[in-house]
């Protein structure tokens, strides 16, 4: 009875988990992150983000090597549609999925990607492989009004953080519209990627600025969708994305509140 009573008690919950924790299916750790890098992986518009990186962080590769509206993949790397089992930043499984719309395309070193990014600027992501190459969706081409990824297999007693870099060098002004909409409602950042000097140093693109969404609520399945469109221009971006767990803040406080009950009993 002793140990039914621990159970059921906050603190009990805290060390059921932890004791637990072997046996439960792959997830994205609260505090850990995942990463993703979009783009090319042909050689000489774009390369896969090798793994681990000079930080010891592994990154997960979504490749869309043909460059046309609807194309289809070739060779060992296949058109894109979706990501399963994706691993986070230590190479553990997560269970999670990204699945992609139709619409979108990709470009990198030759038109515009950031090759040479600052650490002091972008921190984990300033690597050329990162940052050189980038999914796009262009509304001129005949795509749908907006492209679309949802991420799968997320814990819904969690939230989850998302930081997005995207860039492309050229003069004319151009921004992408990010969106999430959870039960808490509806979450945009507006990101400009191009125009002239916009960047630090007077560089022609974004290279030092994120979008950033904190909080954000996956459905009860466990799934969060972003949604791309542009504001500015009729192109937009996304080169990678950081995204973390963190606890819901009520499942933050019981864990608090554990925590003091358990000091209070040994300070008893």
């Amino acid at each position: 009875m002793q140990l039914l009573r621990l159970v059921c008690s906050p603190v009990g919950a805290l060390l059921s988990a932890a004791f637990f924790a072997s046996s439960a299916p792959a997830a994205l750790v609260v505090g850990n992150r995942l990463f993703v890098d979009f783009g090319k992986d042909d050689g000489t518009n774009g390369n896969a983000m090798a793994s681990p990186d000079g930080n010891g962080n592994y990154w997960n590769n979504a490749i869309y090597p043909i460059n046309a509206v609807g194309g289809a993949g070739s060779g060992s790397n296949p058109l894109v549609t979706s990501l399963v089992d994706m691993f986070d930043e230590a190479h553990a499984a997560t269970g999670i999925g990204l699945n992609f719309s139709t619409g979108w395309q990709a470009n990198g070193f030759l038109n515009g990607g950031l090759t040479s990014p600052s650490a002091a600027l972008l921190g984990d992501f300033a690597f050329g492989n990162v940052t050189g190459d980038y999914f796009f969706f262009d509304t001129s081409a005949g795509t749908p009004p907006t492209c679309s990824m949802t991420f799968t297999g997320l814990d819904p007693s969690l939230t989850y953080d998302f930081t997005i870099f995207a860039t492309r060098a050229t003069t004319e002004v151009r921004s992408s519209l990010y969106t999430i909409t959870d039960i808490n409602g509806t979450h945009t950042y507006d990101l400009q990627t191009s125009g002239t000097g916009i960047g630090d140093g007077g560089y022609n693109g974004n290279n030092d600025t994120f979008a950033t969404f904190s909080g954000m609520v996956p459905t009860a399945g466990g799934e969060i969708t972003l949604v791309m469109d542009q504001s500015a221009s009729a192109f937009a971006y996304i080169g990678a994305l950081q995204m973390t767990a963190v606890p819901e803040p009520g499942g933050l406080v019981l864990s608090l509140a554990g925590l003091g009950l358990l000091l209070r009993r040994r300070r008893a």
